[in-house]
């Protein structure tokens, strides 16, 4: 190839390159135009609407005042997201420090419910997919009042106490203080169920009761009674030590109780019955496939593993070292494999311990003794502030172990809000419903225990219809007082307008002014723009044109001449300069 035709390649080559980086320049410039031109319809949309917030005019209806919840209740959903995704940044700004709970960027559209729900750390309510079941022992008296009904699903008044020989109560002081307590109002009106739990313990109670269905009748008219007295939501059942023998016997009273309660109950079509199971011992006379039929929730009590022996160790161990070791782990999988559904299940836990005194013997080893149950209150009143505890990692359980100098011991076992957390998650892992507490009141004073319900169990998301309206903040509150008192600032505006024109008008006689205003190019783009600023917003106010792009127009050709007018003025003048 001669050079000749090897330039005219080149150049061939160069003009292709050249119109191919102009056409990229030119679809990028026109893409850009477009989403230029989709950005100001946008701006003039929003503006319209909130014009007409504010209290302008709509097209094609009279002027008139609107009320911002009835603005934003019209508004379609759609709208408010959109317009919460462009100009939410400007109300965040806005209103930053000034203690807004709620802001632009915390919204969360859920398209399937058609509704918005907004994050908010201060809100705390239990998520409705939880339950949190807790007992308030008589003899915990008024400690009620510390409850934080909001984090509680359920609330079981423990006890009505069982005659096995009658079925009636043998408690009275207790059964008056159900009937009077102020106690279920308090948790009714934080949408708290509340129950009445029958109790019946040992095996020879039990089997008494459990053979004498006259006994049956009695209880379920009683109890029946009760309830209806405080409308209250139904009943919990706690017999602990059934006999093996009398396991079937107890399903048929569970049945019976279910179709009293039905039958007796007023108000409700079908009154919550609750059944408690035991951690280990006697667990095997308990059905549990033919139990869960009948009732509403199975409250599995997770707690006394160690206590009241002489062998030290964690009330509610979450695993155990030996193979054969009672825990949380095992009374999980034993009650799985027996059928229990986890979605109508919770694991009781405990907010108390277990306490030990110690002797030295002559081996140099403490023979223990078992003092007390104690509580999670005394516990960290006696202890915590002056002792370091320990963390048994298998048992997922803190410990006290104090040496004195006369040879003896304190030991104590117990669980506190970091040990707890891992056992409510390790029932969540387990897909049951949630987590029951034995017993309310036992923390009466120190609130962590609440904390760790709360930070578990309870959602930080609210609904809301209209996410503007519930987000209004400074912007908003500023552009209503505005709206109420849009005439003063009308007049104001006028009258601060004509000061400034007159005062520049005057000012123009003095040459010297006149050559600092306008002899230099950026005091005259100045003295533009804020001709500018007059004229643009009188146009819009006055409305003497109803479509927008009209206003737009003629702010920009009176721009113009407004420009050309100083120019030529200022000409004119520094031409007459002396």
């Amino acid at each position: 190839m001669s050079q000749s035709h090897l330039r005219i390649a080149g150049l061939i080559i160069l003009i292709f390159a050249i119109s191919s980086c102009d056409m990229r320049e030119y679809y990028q410039a026109r893409r850009s135009v477009r989403r230029t031109q989709s950005q100001v319809k946008s701006m003039v949309r929003d503006a319209d609407q909130v014009k007409e917030l504010f209290g302008g005019k709509k097209k094609g209806a009279s002027a008139q005042d609107s009320a911002v919840a009835a603005y934003y209740a019209g508004m379609e959903p759609v709208s408010q997201k959109n317009m919460l995704n462009r100009y939410g940044y400007i109300y965040d700004y806005l209103n930053t420090g000034k203690g807004e709970q709620i802001q632009a960027n915390n919204f969360y559209w859920d398209s399937v419910n058609q509704v918005y729900y907004v994050k908010n750390e201060n809100v705390r309510k239990l998520d409705p997919k939880f339950e949190v079941f807790g007992w308030h022992p008589y003899w915990m008296g008024d400690a009620w009042k510390s409850y934080s009904f909001d984090l509680l699903s359920t609330l079981a008044y423990y006890a009505y106490k069982v005659d096995p020989a009658t079925g009636s109560y043998s408690n009275p002081t207790q059964i008056a203080e159900w009937k009077s307590t102020p106690m279920l109002d308090s948790a009714r009106a934080a949408d708290t169920k509340v129950l009445l739990t029958v109790a019946n313990h040992g095996a020879d109670q039990n089997s008494a009761f459990l053979n004498n269905p006259a006994a049956w009748t009695t209880l379920i008219d009683s109890v029946s009674s009760l309830i209806n007295a405080r409308s209250a939501d139904g009943v919990d059942i706690n017999f602990e030590g059934i006999l093996y023998r009398d396991r079937w016997a107890f399903v048929q009273f569970v049945e019976e109780l279910r179709q009293g309660l039905n039958l007796k109950v007023s108000g409700s079509v079908n009154p919550v019955l609750s059944l408690t199971l035991p951690a280990y011992g006697n667990r095997q006379s308990y059905e549990v496939k033919s139990l869960s039929r009948q009732v509403d929730l199975l409250v599995i009590m997770g707690y006394e593993y160690n206590g009241e022996s002489s062998v030290t160790g964690a009330v509610a161990p979450l695993r155990s070292v030996k193979s054969d070791g009672s825990s949380l782990q095992k009374t999980v999988e034993y009650y799985t494999s027996k059928g229990l559904d986890p979605g109508k299940a919770v694991l009781a836990l405990p907010y108390y311990g277990a306490q030990w005194s110690g002797i030295l013997n002559a081996q140099g080893l403490y023979d223990t003794y078992f003092d007390r149950d104690i509580t999670f209150r005394e516990i960290m009143t006696l202890y915590s502030s002056q002792y370091t505890p320990e963390l048994d990692v298998t048992a997922m359980t803190k410990y006290f172990f104090i040496e004195f100098q006369d040879s003896t011991s304190m030991e104590v076992w117990y669980d506190d809000a970091y040990t707890l957390k891992r056992k409510y998650d390790f029932a969540l892992s387990r897909n049951f419903k949630g987590v029951g507490i034995w017993a309310l009141g036992y923390d009466n004073g120190y609130p962590d225990l609440w904390d760790v319900l709360n930070t578990t169990f309870t959602s930080d998301t609210i609904a809301i219809t209209d996410p503007i309206a519930a987000a209004e903040g400074y912007p908003i509150r500023v552009g209503r007082f505005m709206m109420r008192y849009r005439d003063m600032f009308m007049v104001s505006f006028l009258m601060f307008a004509l000061a400034a024109v007159t005062g520049l008008v005057i000012s123009f006689n003095d040459w010297r002014v006149r050559e600092s205003l306008l002899g230099v190019q950026l005091y005259r783009y100045t003295v533009l723009l804020m001709i500018t600023l007059l004229i643009v917003p009188l146009i819009s106010l006055m409305e003497w044109f109803s479509e927008d792009r009209w206003k737009l127009l003629i702010a920009f050709i009176a721009g113009g001449i407004c420009f050309v007018l100083v120019s030529r003025l200022s000409h004119t003048l520094s031409s007459r300069r002396p």
